[in-house]
């Protein structure tokens, strides 16, 4: 894999969307979304809603953890990480490791919360990464 593609790899390996509303990483698409971009990987309808589950589910059920792609934390496998369906290997942005980027997020209903963007060096789409990786 070129240094180009792999960093790309890492950005959508590790994006964690954690919010309480409704929305989707458009630029550069997401792994959930990329189909409406004219990738050929699995259509996710619901690709705005990577939301753990919903914010009772993920405090009332699980504690308050979710899966690092916005997935709720029980699910095996996450369907948004490795293993999982939308976890293709597709890559669909490429950046150089010196490189800054607009990232776009549309926000289809807000009910406040945030967005984390994280990076981790693993170049493995069958191998998950962890929030240890992603908190370095």
């Amino acid at each position: 894999m070129t240094p180009k593609g792999l960093s790309c790899y890492l950005l959508f390996i590790s994006l964690a969307i954690l919010v309480k509303g409704h929305g989707r990483l458009i630029e550069p698409p997401s792994r959930a979304s990329a189909w409406r971009y004219g990738f050929q990987t699995p259509i996710d309808y619901q690709d705005n809603e990577g939301f753990c589950g919903g914010f009772n589910h993920q405090y009332s059920d699980n504690e308050g953890r979710c899966g690092i792609c916005g997935d709720a934390w029980e699910l095996d496998p996450r369907p948004h990480e490795a293993g999982g369906l939308y976890a293709t290997g597709t890559i669909v942005r490429e950046y150089s490791a010196d490189e800054v980027i607009t990232v776009h997020v549309d926000v289809t209903a807000n009910h406040l919360g945030h967005f984390e963007f994280k990076l981790c060096p693993n170049n493995n789409m069958h191998q998950k990464a962890t929030q240890e990786c992603l908190d370095q």
